[in-house]
């Protein structure tokens, strides 16, 4: 079963890893995720709902992700 929330905090939980040295030296101003289907639903639940956000992304690829549900809606903005 798909948990769009905890998937979200997991890639954050990935990125501190890296930045704490895990995979070497890591660019902190240069952090992009990307996910496709159910991970595209996690990388748009990261650049949409500042519940889950990570301020630590620069940019965010989500291919054939869906808006999760719940989402604040950033259409007017």
């Amino acid at each position: 079963m798909s948990d769009p929330v905890d998937q979200a905090l997991d890639l954050s939980f990935v990125v501190t890893a890296m930045l704490g040295g895990a995979y070497g030296p890591v660019d902190p101003a240069r952090i992009a995720v990307a996910g496709h289907s159910d991970g595209g639903t996690d990388v748009a639940l990261l650049a949409l709902d500042p519940s889950v956000a990570d301020h630590r992304i620069r940019a965010y690829l989500s291919l054939s992700g869906q808006i999760p549900r719940g989402c604040p809606d950033r259409s007017t903005r």
